[in-house]
C-alpha cells in the first residue's frame, strides 16, 4: 500500500514567512524598537516573522528558547555596538554560533552598525554590513534615512532567500491528502476544545457548589479572594521620551530612574536624547515620579502619567 503523502519540511519552507533574529545588547534596545518600527510593512505583509528574547514568557527555559530560535532563523541580525562586543552571551555564544550557522549556509548573517566601535577585527567584519558604508545608525542626521536603509538592505536579503526556496507544486493526490490531513487535525482540535470545555464547566460548577455550601454555614471566602488577587500579575507599561537641555539639544546618557521603585534599573538616554523604561509597574492613567539627573546639569524631578505619550523633559545648567 502505497504511504500517504506528507510535504517535506523543505516543501513547507515556501508558505511560511522569512524568520529574522535580532542579536543585541539590551543597551541597544531603543534602536532594536526603532528598527521593529521600519520593518512594520514586511511584518504586516507576512514577508518576515521577527523573535528577540522580550518574545520569552514568564516560566520559559531563556537560553534554550534563544538556542531554538537562533537555530531556526534564516536571517539573524547582529546590532553591533560596543556593548554588544563587550557581552559575553552576544559575542561568545550568540555571534559565535550564527557565523556558523552562516558558513554552513543554513542562515544569512546580516551586521548592522549602530554606534561607532571598533568591530574590523571580529569574524562577522568579512559580510556586508548595514546601512551603506557601515556608517553607524546613530551617525545620520536624520535617523529615518538611516533605518530605511537597514530595511532596504533587509528586503534585499529576504527576497533573496524567497527567491532561493523551491517552489511547491502539488499534484491532485497529494493535494487531497493535504486536505485529509488538514481535516483530521480540525476535527482533533474541534474535541480537544470540547473536552477542555466540559472540563472547565465542571470545575465550575464544582466551585459554585462549594461556594454556596460556605454561604449556608456562614464561612467567609476572604482567602480564595486573596488567593485570586496574587495570582494576577501586576499590569506593566513602557514610559519613554526625550530629555533636552536648554537650548532644545538632546542631552545623551542622562541617568533616568523611577522614584520608590528600587526594581526599575536606572538607564541612560540614547540617540539624540530619546530614553526608554520597559516594565514600569502601572497602568494607562497612573501617575509615576521619574528623577533625571547629569554630570553638570541640575537634578530634575518630574511627575509622568502613564498614557504612552512621549514626553520631553528639560534639565539646566547650576
Amino acid at each position: 500500500m502505497r504511504e500517504p503523502y506528507s510535504p517535506s519540511k523543505t516543501e513547507l519552507s515556501r508558505c511560511r514567512p522569512i524568520s529574522v533574529f535580532y542579536s543585541y545588547s539590551h543597551q541597544d534596545e531603543i534602536f532594536r524598537v526603532e528598527l521593529e518600527k521600519h520593518l512594520s510593512l514586511m511584518r504586516r505583509n507576512g514577508e518576515i516573522a521577527e523573535w528577540h528574547d522580550r518574545n520569552i514568557s514568564a516560566g520559559t527555559e531563556w537560553k534554550e528558547s534563544i538556542d531554538q530560535n537562533l537555530e531556526n532563523a534564516d536571517i539573524i541580525l547582529l546590532l553591533v555596538s560596543a556593548d554588544f562586543l563587550a557581552s559575553d552571551y552576544c559575542y561568545e555564544n550568540e555571534m559565535k554560533r550564527a557565523m556558523k550557522l552562516h558558513q554552513e549556509g543554513s542562515t544569512r548573517v546580516i551586521p548592522i552598525i549602530l554606534r561607532a566601535c571598533d568591530w574590523s577585527s571580529a569574524p562577522f567584519a568579512k559580510l556586508q554590513a548595514l546601512p551603506k558604508d557601515a556608517k553607524p545608525l546613530k551617525g545620520w542626521s536624520d535617523p529615518d534615512q538611516g533605518y530605511h536603509n537597514v530595511v532596504m538592505g533587509i528586503r534585499e536579503a529576504a527576497a533573496r532567500l524567497e527567491d532561493s526556496r523551491p517552489i511547491v507544486s502539488l499534484d491532485h493526490k497529494h493535494k487531497a491528502a493535504a486536505i485529509l490531513t488538514a481535516g483530521k487535525l480540525f476535527l482533533i482540535g474541534l474535541c480537544l476544545l470540547l473536552i477542555v470545555g466540559l472540563v472547565f464547566s465542571w470545575f465550575k460548577l464544582q466551585s459554585q457548589n462549594a461556594s454556596k455550601t460556605n454561604s449556608q454555614n456562614g464561612e467567609a471566602h476572604t482567602s480564595g479572594a486573596q488567593s485570586d488577587t496574587v495570582s494576577q500579575r501586576p499590569e506593566t507599561i513602557l514610559v519613554t521620551g526625550f530629555v533636552f537641555d536648554s537650548a532644545g539639544k538632546g542631552i545623551d546618557n542622562a541617568q533616568v530612574k523611577v522614584e520608590n521603585m528600587t526594581n526599575i534599573d536606572p538607564v541612560s538616554t540614547s540617540s539624540n536624547g530619546k530614553f526608554m523604561i520597559t516594565d514600569v509597574p502601572g497602568k494607562p492613567g497612573d501617575f509615576i515620579w521619574l528623577v533625571f539627573s547629569k554630570e553638570g546639569y541640575k537634578q530634575e524631578r518630574y511627575e509622568f502619567q502613564l498614557n504612552g505619550v512621549q514626553k520631553t523633559v528639560t534639565l539646566k545648567k547650576p
